[in-house]
């Protein structure tokens, strides 16, 4: 009798343990482990410029959709200082963004050329599905000019950073990568200035 209670009392034993050991697993299974803080801030960092423009279709997913949208990503933002330089501002900050901009993105439009003929073969804009992002700088006075440019280019902007982190997640060569990480370097440079610009003109 005495040795069927302890027999009893060792199997409640083994299973009481084996409960807990079993709780502990699948606690361990399901919890969220937080990730090093760096790891985080880039994680955020390439999730948000996706989130906030896949509605503009600026997420890509290969290095030929790439070239192929960023060609007239670039000259739609040439043309935009170029009307802007042509129409007239008397804002030095500007005129220097716009000129900048013109020159950059000009030399990085002729390098994207080259690489689609070399890569993939001619290049036909007329088969790339693009968005326009500007609007008509047709407002009557200089600063309203400025804002409606400054407005558009910092969304413009935020779109070509979004191309630039989504790629980056595809097999591309170097020298796409390269050009990539200088985009988001200087066009997020471009976006604090140009939101700093923004913040001191008049409202219309």
């Amino acid at each position: 009798m005495l040795h069927a209670r302890r027999m009893t009392i060792g199997i409640s034993v083994l299973l009481v343990g084996g409960i807990i050991a079993y709780l502990s697993l699948v606690k361990d299974a399901t919890h969220e482990h937080t990730l090093p803080a760096e790891m985080q801030t880039a994680e955020v960092t390439t999730t948000d410029h996706a989130a906030d423009h896949s509605e503009h279709g600026m997420s890509v997913v290969s290095e030929q959709e790439f070239i192929a949208k960023m060609i007239p990503h670039h000259e739609e933002a040439v043309a935009a200082a170029t009307a802007l330089l042509e129409d007239g501002t008397d804002n030095m900050t500007l005129t220097v963004l716009a000129e900048e901009i013109i020159e950059a993105q000009t030399k990085e439009i002729a390098l994207l050329r080259s690489w689609y003929e070399e890569w993939y073969g001619a290049y036909d804009g007329s088969s790339v599905l693009y968005a326009p992002m500007m609007r008509e700088m047709s407002t009557s006075s200089q600063s309203e000019r400025a804002r409606v440019f400054l407005e558009d280019m910092i969304v413009h902007h935020e779109g070509a950073l979004a191309m630039a982190d989504s790629v980056a997640a595809y097999p591309i060569r170097d020298e796409v990568r390269t050009l990539a990480k200088g985009i988001i370097a200087s066009q997020s440079e471009e976006i604090v200035l140009m939101k700093d610009l923004l913040a001191t003109l008049p409202e219309y």
